[in-house]
């Protein structure tokens, strides 16, 4: 079975017509029968040094093409900066056990297939927290904690919320 439509964000294909290159057994397609020529550092194949090296990375790692567009809006952002980028997994490691994440556990639960599509599976996955955990981390959030009023009622005859305003 083929498929000729895509998802992905890259096609621009729209009322192209594709040609085939053959070179020696190998079928190249391309939207262009003739092939760049660039005369950088790159080589005669990448318009850039950055180019090159984001088509190897890309290909080396197999890096779908939704997570590619996330870095690209990450190196593109006036506020990145390269010299900041960690050079270490481990540094980005323990960024990640320094933040105030809460731990979550994971069950089964069982389907009622009745009345539900064919393909349905008869156990789904579910995730939950402690909500212990989760107000204790919001009690001790030092963002937050000077924000929140831990005083005596105040009855007020027009109801408000505290964080509309002063009481």
């Amino acid at each position: 079975m083929s498929d000729n439509s895509s998802n992905s964000d890259d096609d621009n294909t729209d009322g192209v017509n594709f040609t085939q290159i053959t070179s020696d057994s190998k079928k190249y397609y391309d939207v262009d029968s003739i092939l760049p020529g660039y005369t950088d550092d790159s080589g005669p194949y990448f318009p850039s040094l950055t180019a090159m090296w984001m088509f190897i990375w890309f290909t080396k790692n197999s890096i779908g093409t939704h997570a590619y567009h996330e870095l690209v809006k990450i190196i593109c952002h006036p506020k990145f900066k390269a010299d900041e980028v960690p050079y270490s997994v481990t540094t980005l490691k323990k960024i990640h056990k320094g933040l105030p994440l809460l731990p979550f556990t994971g069950k089964f639960v069982l389907i009622d297939l009745k009345n539900t599509p064919s393909k349905t599976l008869p156990l789904k996955e579910t995730y939950n927290f402690s909500i212990k955990n989760h107000i204790s981390r919001i009690i001790n959030n030092p963002t937050l904690m000077p924000k929140m009023y831990f005083g005596p009622g105040v009855e007020k005859k027009e109801r408000i919320e505290i964080w509309h305003g002063d009481l």
